[in-house]
């Protein structure tokens, strides 16, 4: 289902159709790029929309008496592959590991192309029987698969394909199919109100705020585990040979290509392909679901891990985009409190930047994490680190919190009078600042008070920093107000 899928679509303008998508073209403007893009995600939408006609549609006529307990089943598979991170590996590693699962990749990955390409593919374009030679045999009394290829390719992975009135393909030999990623529209149904209310009350329950920031972590984790750069370096390897095996050279084919053989590959064709193939992987494993859901997979990361990842980043793009990767998966581990392994990513980050600043933000949230963790001991020498590497690149803002987080660690380990000495520190240092950015420095540390359940001192700073909020922050004005019993009005 697209909408577990672990990974943003790029937004659509709304009004545009899929391009038709012929390979006379030879310029692709920024419009027909973004429309190409475009069409994918549509097909991906096409396909959530087709299985759920035909799951009310099994249900409606009784065809499968168990079509809703299967769809629950399938439905909660996808959403705990999605949420939960560690059963995502657990599946990611069953189907690498699975020679039929990988063998169903390779032979999609043709057909799904084509039809974006084409606009449509025919049976021969899948998986042709060739001679001792290589040359694909076509005799026009012969059919090129057996029922049980079509079966598997079409009963086993039927999702990425649906039917289509006869005019609208040009291959006779079978019932007329189409892949999802072509342009042929998904015919109209007396079921089609049904499904579009249905999908409409999931995806608003799907897109709260903290499922989607949920989501967000996860994708940012993804780049932290060398198993799933592996794949994805497979998965680019296997695009290539699929553009390779065309030998076609037109705008649209270079630019497809490029979105997919470069890394990362275009995210949610890479995440919906592996999506099908964890689906067939779920139904052929366990024909009891029970027995999947009641598995432990627990999420589990080490050093080499993050070393490992980091050298294979460091392999497929520019050190400052590795960096940028990283940091954002070990903000990724912060959202799951995963402070820990949030350490290990940060450390990797450390030997990629090359400015005292950003060694000092580093280090600044590896003493965040530490606080999480409460590694009081840790975190004060942390923080020192930070705080040199802070001062020599004349970062006030971020040096006056760095020096809060010192004071906290300080004050945890008892050292109370250091600790005020601290605060005193980090309040001086703030007045360097312009007074839009001063009340920020007073406010954290009236929120380090009130943390420190010194409550006193937390007013005391949070009524410093009021009349230096600007006016038009009205809202964080009466929060304030709130909190002190305080009748401030700018």
């Amino acid at each position: 289902m697209r909408k577990y899928d672990l990974t943003t679509k790029i937004p659509r303008n709304l009004g545009i159709s899929p391009i038709f998508l012929s390979c006379e073209v030879i310029i692709m403007d920024k419009k027909e790029k973004n429309e190409m893009l475009n069409s994918i995600n549509q097909a991906l939408d096409n396909f959530e929309f087709r299985f759920y006609q035909n799951l009310f549609g099994d249900i409606k006529n009784a065809k499968n008496p168990n079509a809703y307990n299967t769809a629950y089943n399938e439905e909660k598979f996808f959403e705990l592959r999605a949420y939960d991170l560690g059963v995502y590996l657990y599946v990611l590693e069953k189907c690498i590991k699975s020679k039929v699962v990988q063998k169903h990749r390779i032979e999609l990955l043709k057909p799904m192309i084509l039809s974006i390409l084409d606009d449509s593919f025919t049976l021969p374009e899948l998986n042709p029987k060739t001679n001792s030679f290589g040359h694909i045999k076509t005799p026009s009394n012969q059919k090129i698969y057996t029922d049980r290829q079509r079966r598997r390719l079409f009963n086993d992975e039927n999702e990425i394909f649906y039917k289509v009135k006869p005019e609208q393909s040009n291959d006779k030999r079978i019932a007329s199919l189409a892949s999802i990623f072509s342009n042929n529209h998904i015919p109209a149904s007396s079921l089609d109100y049904e499904v579009s209310r249905y999908l409409a009350n999931a995806h608003f329950f799907n897109m709260q705020d903290s499922k989607v920031k949920q989501l967000l972590a996860n994708a940012s984790l993804l780049f932290a585990f060398p198993l799933v750069l592996d794949d994805i370096i497979q998965f680019m390897s296997e695009c290539n040979n699929v553009f390779e095996n065309l030998g076609k050279n037109d705008e649209r084919t270079k630019f497809l290509r490029e979105q997919l053989t470069t890394f990362p590959p275009f995210m949610s064709f890479y995440m919906h392909v592996n999506s099908l193939l964890s689906l067939q992987w779920f139904r052929s494993t366990y024909k009891d679901a029970s027995t999947f859901f009641s598995l432990d997979c627990k999420l589990e990361y080490s050093k080499l891990d993050a070393k490992q990842a980091k050298k294979i980043l460091l392999n497929k793009m520019p050190k400052k985009w590795v960096m940028g990767t990283l940091f954002q998966a070990a903000c990724g581990f912060l959202y799951h409190k995963k402070t820990d392994y949030a350490i290990l990513v940060f450390e990797q980050c450390i030997d990629l930047v090359n400015s005292d600043s950003e060694k000092g933000n580093i280090y600044h949230n590896i003493a965040f994490a530490l606080r999480e963790s409460k590694d009081y001991a840790r975190m004060l020498d942390i923080t020192q680190k930070s705080n040199f590497y802070l001062e020599k690149s004349n970062d006030i803002y971020n040096l006056c919190i760095s020096i809060k987080l010192m004071a906290e660690s300080q004050w945890y380990l008892g050292h109370k009078n250091d600790a005020m000495k601290s605060f005193n520190r980090c309040e001086q240092e703030g007045k360097k600042l312009p007074s839009d950015m001063m009340h920020k420095i007073l406010l954290n540390i009236g929120i380090s008070f009130g943390r420190l359940g010194e409550n006193s001192l937390r007013d005391k700073y949070l009524t410093k920093a009021l009349p230096l909020i600007p006016e038009d922050n009205i809202e964080l004005i009466l929060e304030i107000n709130s909190k002190i019993g305080s009748n401030f009005i700018p």
